[in-house]
């Protein structure tokens, strides 16, 4: 990696990476740069599994990461605290710390989304659970000939936010203990949006039984699919996952849905492996996929 002052047009430093750097990132604060060293052999023979952390103030190395095979890009998270890296012969991105603990939280999270176009809002209403922390992103689904689209709600505390075709924001909101909330857009055919805050289901007895033996669930994949498409669980109930991987890559098992402590260990390819969990007490319906390959779904039915 070389260091050019633009100045001068010199070079102000030179330091040695792993093989074949193919990407790098700068930190904010402009102290070090991470490099993704990819390697150059031909085809997939490029062994590079490296990022080299250099130092800017004194253009030396302080640290070399083992990371995935042909690591190619590398990305600074927005606070700074971690850099994402993506492997190229292992189809993965890398995340470690805070970093993985915040995805897992983010997808977690209760959602809404809220879609707009140059009618208006596409639903009429939307239903929320009282006291209960929501992720809503509002976006603009039309082409460019519907111009600029607003929302706004003063019953939820939302200033007017402007967008363009294509663009979304995401608003943290934490809905109130009852009540019906309204939601406006500048387009006239759908102008308003209803909002109906709910209160929390009552939880259902746990099952007279909830130390019995666990239920075993067989599944397999194979060409980046799993064999089930849907399981369905009494609450409270315990499964054991018996799950064979008969693909050339890892796998694993991760519950999309808030509090479900659902994310079994990587199953290596070709291997077999048991994943034991207990449903919530409540009725829910949620996805399980692999976090390599999210496009292997099935759905987990408790009711």
């Amino acid at each position: 990696v070389y260091k050019v002052n633009l100045e001068t047009m010199k070079i102000d430093g030179e330091v040695q990476t792993g093989p074949g750097p193919w990407g790098a990132r700068l930190s904010y604060d402009q102290t070090r740069v991470y490099t993704a060293d990819k390697g150059e052999g031909p085809g997939y023979n490029q062994h590079g599994h490296t990022s080299t952390i250099i130092d800017l103030q004194t253009m030396g190395v302080a640290d070399v990461v083992n990371i995935g095979e042909t690591t190619d890009h590398a990305l600074l998270s927005p606070d700074g605290k971690e850099v994402w890296y993506t492997s190229n012969a292992e189809h993965a991105i890398y995340m470690h710390g805070s970093a993985l603990a915040a995805q897992k939280k983010y997808i977690s999270e209760p959602s809404l989304q809220i879609a707009l176009n140059g009618n208006g809002f596409l639903q009429k209403s939307m239903n929320v659970v009282a006291g209960q922390a929501v992720r809503i992103t509002i976006k603009h689904v039309a082409g460019t000939s519907a111009g600029k689209i607003t929302f706004k709600s003063d019953d939820m505390g939302i200033k007017e936010i402007s967008l363009n075709p294509g663009d979304s924001q995401e608003v943290r909101w934490t809905a109130p203990a009852s009540g019906e909330l309204k939601a406006t857009t500048n387009k006239a055919a759908n102008p308003t949006l209803t909002i109906s805050v709910k209160p929390p289901e009552a939880k259902p007895a746990p099952p007279s039984n909830p130390t019995g033996d666990a239920r075993v669930i067989n599944i397999k994949s194979s060409q980046i699919a799993w064999d089930i498409a849907k399981v369905e669980l009494k609450p409270g109930e315990k499964v054991r996952f018996n799950f064979a991987n008969g693909d050339d890559e890892k796998h694993n098992l991760v519950g999309i849905g808030e509090g479900l402590n659902f994310l079994s260990p990587d199953l290596p390819a070709g291997k077999t492996a048991s994943y034991e969990w207990t449903a919530p007490s409540a009725p829910i319906t949620f996805k399980v996929v692999c976090a390599y390959h999210p496009q292997m779904a099935f759905t987990v039915d408790v009711k």
